[in-house]
């Protein structure tokens, strides 16, 4: 999984929100003085269909998620700051398996508390899975 190696890129990209491993997927009503925040945790892995005969290749597609918790008045510039680090980053291939680039997803409102929210912003990498 590309999870670790995604949240050490955005770790090191210079956001204003410190970010760190996912401690639940919900919004938590509590977390306000810690704010702000982006929380990254795995979503999903899909396997498409294979299209061969004698060996097995199938599309792989990774997504992830961002959490950001920040003032509401905030959103806006938090959400472009990750999405100017995270859109286009390309996967380490030393596993052997070459990434195509991050790109986005979307975005919607998981929760909001007074002045503070929490949107979610989902990212998604393809690569191959192949037959070893």
């Amino acid at each position: 999984m590309i999870h670790d190696e995604f949240l050490a890129h955005l770790s090191a990209a210079g956001l204003t929100a410190p970010v760190v491993s996912a401690i639940t997927t919900n919004p938590v009503e509590n977390y306000s003085d810690d704010f702000p925040v982006v929380m990254v945790y795995p979503l999903s892995e899909t396997l498409g269909e294979n299209a061969y005969d004698n060996v097995v290749i199938q599309p792989l597609t990774t997504e992830i998620v961002c959490m950001v918790g920040c003032e509401f008045a905030d959103l806006k510039s938090r959400v472009k700051e990750l999405r100017n680090a995270a859109i286009g980053w390309v996967p380490d291939s030393a596993d052997g398996q070459e990434w195509d680039a991050m790109e986005g997803v979307g975005g919607n409102l998981e929760g909001l508390s007074g002045k503070y929210i929490w949107w979610r912003e989902t990212f998604t990498a393809r690569t191959q899975f192949r037959q070893t």
